[in-house]
């Protein structure tokens, strides 16, 4: 392990689920070792996988008995300093929450640099690939760094899950939600997004891909370079699909349920990707559409109990850092009013 390094999302995610080979695991352990804020990135990444059961750990007390079952055993001991927190690579944002870790996270960190010290003396089969799974809530964004360089930001409720093999000889992820990419290019490994019912691929771009299968329709939005849109037709890497289109900077392409692409040129996609400036636009759309967005974000359940109110198109925009204050605009956007009791929202007319 080379001073400095520092290992990807995926290689910590593929750890969290004993999905390394050995030369791997060593290299993670030895990388546990060196800080207490790498045990915290670690596990702010095991927290995308789903919340976990069992009793709460102190971070910093873990870390500590890593040490002592690895690069400390045989040292003599010093006083222990407490190290700056800082945010992990995998970083998420959202109301405030707290998932404890769970017991079987420490236990495997633990015993894992003296089992795989027994394991590296006798043969061994090599590990079947699992593909990754990453997962956000209600109220919860999240930001991935692949392997490859390219990054991944999640909008709430959404599921990415990496390929198994992922980079070997093609880059493939699967999205159910709503994501932003920036895809570092490489011709000779296509960069592909794979939803229920399409596959964009990477020309070399800033994209985002809005695909709620709760929704009637996917969105792709190109802010730079250029990607390749096509209605999915298998499941398989190799399949082949149909020609699609190709959208451009400044190019909006939709997919309806029918399966029929179309494309809009120079329209103002800055605002399919707002939500990534912490902002949400929409522009005369459905209140349903709306709701079913804020309820997302905002982790709220906002009830419409006017059908005069309903009928209303929404023209707004809203700031995701303050729900108070979305309430206000929303209600004005549809000449309504709102009641709110924590998570519970009630919209309705003026009276």
């Amino acid at each position: 392990m080379t001073p400095g390094w520092s290992p990807s999302d995926e290689l910590l995610s593929r750890f969290l689920r004993a999905d390394c080979t050995s030369d791997e695991s060593r290299a993670v352990q030895r990388w546990l070792a060196q800080s207490a804020d790498h045990a915290r990135r670690l596990e702010g990444l095991r927290r995308l996988f789903g919340r976990s059961e069992g009793s709460p750990w102190d971070v910093d007390r873990m870390w500590e008995k890593i040490r002592a079952e690895t690069l400390d055993a045989n040292r003599p001991a010093v006083p222990h300093q407490a190290l700056p927190r800082r945010m992990p690579r995998v970083a998420f944002q959202g109301r405030s929450w707290r998932t404890p870790i769970a017991a079987s996270l420490l236990f495997a960190l633990i015993g894992t640099a003296s089992w795989m010290e027994f394991r590296s003396r006798t043969p061994e089969p090599a590990p079947t690939a699992l593909d990754v799974t990453y997962q956000t809530r209600r109220g919860q964004t999240a930001t991935v760094q692949l392997s490859d360089g390219s990054r991944v930001r999640l909008a709430p409720q959404s599921r990415l899950v990496i390929a198994a093999g992922f980079g070997n000889s093609l880059r493939e992820l699967t999205l159910d939600g709503e994501a932003a990419f920036d895809v570092r290019h490489d011709a000779a490994r296509p960069f592909r997004v794979r939803t229920a019912t399409t596959v964009t691929e990477d020309v070399g771009t800033r994209f985002g891909v809005r695909a709620y299968r709760s929704e009637q329709q996917v969105t792709v939005a190109v802010s730079e370079g250029a990607v390749a849109l096509s209605r999915r037709v298998g499941s398989e890497a190799h399949q082949v699909r149909p020609t699609g289109v190709l959208l451009r900077a400044g190019d909006l392409g939709t997919l309806d349920p029918a399966g029929h692409i179309a494309t809009a040129h120079g329209v103002a996609v800055g605002r399919a990707l707002a939500w990534t400036r912490n902002e949400l636009v929409f522009a005369k759309q459905p209140l349903s559409e709306v709701l079913a967005t804020l309820a997302r974000w905002y982790d709220l359940d906002i009830h419409v109990a006017d059908p005069t109110v309903a009928a209303h198109p929404v023209t707004a925009e809203f700031s995701t850092q303050s729900p108070d204050e979305m309430l206000q605009a929303l209600a004005m956007a549809v000449d309504g009013v709102v009641e709110r009791d924590g998570r519970h929202v009630i919209l309705k007319g003026r009276q």
